[in-house]
């Protein structure tokens, strides 16, 4: 497979690596603020209506906590 880079694209990307401005690095707030922010829980051995209370619970705790995903 023989792809080529277009002019255009050669010039953008020039463009690009002369550019001085620094670029914001975006994963910095990411990493510190998304610490602990992900529960992972498992429901086996429960039965049907102490899962649904335990997730309910789960629910209301993570958000509390301000827990961005659950597993």
């Amino acid at each position: 497979m023989n792809s080529k880079i277009s002019d255009k694209d050669k010039k953008d990307w020039e463009n690009f690596l002369s550019n001085n401005h620094n670029l914001p690095d975006k994963d910095v707030n990411y990493k510190s603020d998304n610490k602990k922010k992900v529960y992972t829980f498992d429901l086996h051995g429960y039965s049907l209506d102490e899962a649904n209370s335990k997730v309910e619970d789960l629910i209301n705790r993570s958000y509390e906590n301000g827990v961005r995903k659950l597993i």
